[in-house]
């Protein structure tokens, strides 16, 4: 490993105060950030997902970002850690975001420190760090916080200068680096040391040197680590034990990290927090992301939910089966093992539920919300996807892929197919297609589109295949009342009452690329069921001999689909591909209790 060269230092350094700790921290975040994609190419541990860098680099920036000095010693560590949380990604950003929250988790009342009162902050810094992880992993970050916690706390009883004191511990850390490689099998085997642990120390570079050199100008001295240690995962690499890597944050008036680690601990691993008592950012690895966050809701406001799909992530290093990666948005029904077996990648709407901000599927599952909807104070809501993830993913996308096609929901329901459009510009080799539908006939849109890829064609003739097929979607919706129509704005106030008053259960359609619309109605349920087979078979009708797949959507209503599926089946000597619990996208519009039928004609 190369290390930084630092000029020993020219002057004394006895008292610390909140600026000159502030800056220093700031260097070493910078240092940090500079260092992003060495720390890349070498993480292979606990997960070979290659974004070590990525998530303490995030830390880092979020601190340059946020953070802002003070006078006060205290103040000035809270605004660090508090701005540590806002950027913590993955378990390296959040045990590197941990290390600052510790470092301010007691009362200060100096506004200066001298060595020993620094080394104390240390050492509380690492017990915190330490006791924040449900399973410390020597080996790691966490081993180079505590002999930086060690080593100062020793040296500091004789050394009273911190630019002497910096120095001294910096031979121990860069050894306790080097001997990472063998504490752990993975590490070994890759000839690497731990990609958290170097950033840790990459971080302490900077802060020594901001220390030494309080006039230098830039980190142009700093050096990405030789080319030798470079690591790119390889198909040796075993598959993730969990799923999904998964992370939120946390706001209450008062938050109990003991019971919040708790609850985390009972549905995967990998459980790092950071945090105080005001704001806590988790992560854990899981199976189910949406059990985790419906675990939550009471102990305070969930927001900024980031999970990634780690199978997903293995597949496309490792396993990946076609040259074109295919790209919705989870307002599209389809069976998870369709979207499995062709590896169909997902970008999750935004959902605001109970004062939450929740990602579709992933931090709720529809049959939760569909099962509270009708007991919450506020009617929960949906958004665009982030554009930070939008962005991220489609990024990440590109790299590894020869092409990226993305199948939208339709441009006139949602921002979504526009937003995706502008992003896609700042790449050569991504393509957005308007999907003009929702639900399950963006859905069979996607199916659709995955065999043609499965099947070898061209990007160019995959696009032209699409455009022609989204003409020949169907959907329609049977709601069970006018309410949530009126609520979505789908018709008016006298329309919805009227509708009321004679037990009338409207049935919308939502036609290429155009916005919902109201096409007739039922009196009866049944009636309503065998009006919405109708419709499809007056469709089938129109394209003669044309072959049609179609499948069945519900928004909590599983005997009702069970109806129409028997119905359908009967009808069309065929049953649905499939029957799915229908997307929030539509469900949140008409309402609990709808059930619909979409098909397509190929």
């Amino acid at each position: 490993m190369q290390s930084l060269h630092i000029e020993p230092a020219v002057s004394t350094l006895t008292c610390l105060d909140a600026k000159t700790l502030h800056a220093a921290i700031c260097w070493g975040c910078e240092a940090l950030v500079n260092a992003r994609e060495s720390l890349n190419s070498i993480n292979v541990f606990p997960v070979a997902d290659g974004d070590t860098g990525d998530n303490m680099a995030s830390t880092a920036r979020a601190i340059l970002e946020f953070s802002r000095t003070d006078t006060s010693m205290e103040r000035m560590l809270h605004a660090v850690a508090d701005a540590s949380v806002l950027g913590a990604h993955g378990n390296s950003g959040i045990i590197f975001s941990q290390f600052f929250n510790a470092l301010s988790s007691s009362p200060i009342t100096m506004d200066a420190l001298d060595t020993p009162t620094f080394a104390r902050l240390l050492e509380q810094a690492a017990s915190g760090v330490r006791a924040s992880l449900a399973n410390p992993m020597e080996g790691t970050m966490l081993t180079l916080i505590d002999v930086l916690a060690m080593e100062a706390g020793a040296r500091a009883k004789e050394i009273t200068c911190f630019k002497a004191l910096h120095l001294a511990v910096m031979p121990a850390l860069e050894r306790a680096l080097n001997n990472t490689e063998q504490q752990l099998p993975e590490l070994s085997r890759a000839h690497v040391v731990d990609a958290g642990a170097l950033g840790f120390y990459r971080f302490m570079e900077g802060f020594v040197d901001c220390l030494q050199n309080p006039s230098a100008k830039t980190h142009a001295q700093i050096t990405e680590i030789p080319a030798a240690m470079a690591h790119t995962p390889n198909a040796t690499d075993t598959p993730p034990n969990h799923r999904y890597c998964t992370e939120a944050i946390l706001r209450a008036d008062s938050i109990d990290q003991e019971l919040l680690t708790q609850r985390l601990c009972a549905h995967g691993d990998s459980v790092v927090l950071t945090g105080n008592v005001r704001i806590c950012r988790f992560h854990l690895h899981t199976d189910t992301p949406w059990k985790v966050f419906e675990n939550l809701f009471d102990l305070g406001t969930l927001e900024y939910p980031k999970v990634d799909d780690m199978q997903r992530q293995y597949e496309m290093h490792h396993t990946r089966k076609y040259p074109i990666a295919l790209v919705t948005d989870t307002s599209a029904d389809l069976p998870a093992s369709v979207l499995d077996a062709y590896q169909v990648h997902q970008i999750p709407i935004s959902i605001h539920y109970n004062n939450h901000t929740l990602l579709d599927r992933l931090c709720l599952e529809s049959g939760h919300l569909y099962a509270t909807m009708g007991s919450l104070d506020k009617h929960p809501t949906t958004s665009l996807p982030s554009l930070p993830l939008m962005e991220e993913k489609l990024s990440l996308l590109s790299r590894e892929y020869e092409q990226v096609l993305v199948l939208s929901l339709s441009g006139a329901l949602s921002g979504t197919h526009d937003a995706l459009v502008n992003l896609s510009k700042n790449f050569n080799n991504v393509t957005v297609v308007d999907s003009g539908m929702t639900s399950g006939g963006l859905g069979l849109l996607v199916e659709y589109a995955a065999r043609l890829i499965a099947e070898g064609q061209s990007l160019t003739d995959i696009k032209a295949a699409l455009e022609s097929a989204r003409e020949n979607v169907a959907i329609y919706v049977l709601v069970e009342n006018f309410d949530a129509l009126k609520r979505s704005g789908r018709v008016g106030r006298l329309t919805a009452h009227i509708g009321r008053l004679s037990g009338l259960k409207p049935i919308i359609t939502v036609k290429p690329r155009s916005k919902g619309s109201v096409c007739g109605g039922a009196f009866s349920l049944q009636s309503g069921l065998e009006r919405l087979v109708a419709l499809i078979q007056k469709k089938a009708s129109a394209h003669e001999d044309a072959p049609m797949r179609y499948g069945i959507m519900h928004a909590g209503a599983p005997e009702l689909a069970e109806e129409l599926r028997a119905l359908a089946t009967k009808t069309f000597k065929t049953p649905p591909a499939f029957v799915e619990q229908a997307s929030a996208a539509i469900g949140l519009h008409a309402g609990q209790g709808a059930v619909a039928i979409a098909a397509l004609f190929e």
